[in-house]
């Protein structure tokens, strides 16, 4: 059973959701321009 969790340890599970989907963006981002530029190996075949 889940208990109930102050607004404070929201507030801050918020933030970590936050800061993991602000961190994938920023990956895919890299992936991304690695496929424009031509330096993915894999999109080429």
């Amino acid at each position: 059973m889940q208990t109930k969790k102050s607004n404070k340890e929201l507030i801050n599970c918020f933030k970590d959701y936050i800061d993991i989907a602000d961190a994938s963006y920023a990956m895919l981002h890299n992936v991304f321009e690695n496929e424009r530029n031509g330096l993915d190996e894999l999109y080429d075949k």
